[in-house]
């Protein structure tokens, strides 16, 4: 588990740090679609923007909030009532790990 956490955390804060890598790479994947480069970019400028990418884990109560928002207005049956309690489901062992090994604070969101 924590091989594919830090994986995760690596890949996110690689992603926002290279919009052009990141963007050849997906093309390179084919990951875009019919987005044209001008597309691609403005996507990456809007994730990047809207902190997207979970450079330190985003298991931060006010991360996992703004994720539970989105579930919720997306609908399905995940729902407010439904929700399990923060400390009840998340478990932040593993992107501590990753934080202190790279040398952070592990309180960093």
């Amino acid at each position: 588990m924590q091989a594919v956490v830090s994986a995760f955390i690596t890949s996110s804060r690689w992603a926002y740090a290279h919009e052009g890598a990141f963007i050849h790479e997906a093309d390179a994947t084919q990951l875009v679609g019919s987005l044209t480069g001008q597309q691609q970019e403005a996507s990456w400028q809007q994730l990047h923007n809207a902190s997207f990418y979970a450079v330190n884990g985003a298991i931060c109560p006010n991360a996992i909030i703004q994720t539970e928002r989105y579930t919720y207005a997306a609908g399905g049956s995940l729902a407010k009532g439904n929700t399990p309690a923060y400390s009840k489901w998340v478990d932040n062992t593993f992107v501590k790990k990753y934080l202190k090994a790279d040398h952070q604070v592990t309180t960093l969101c």
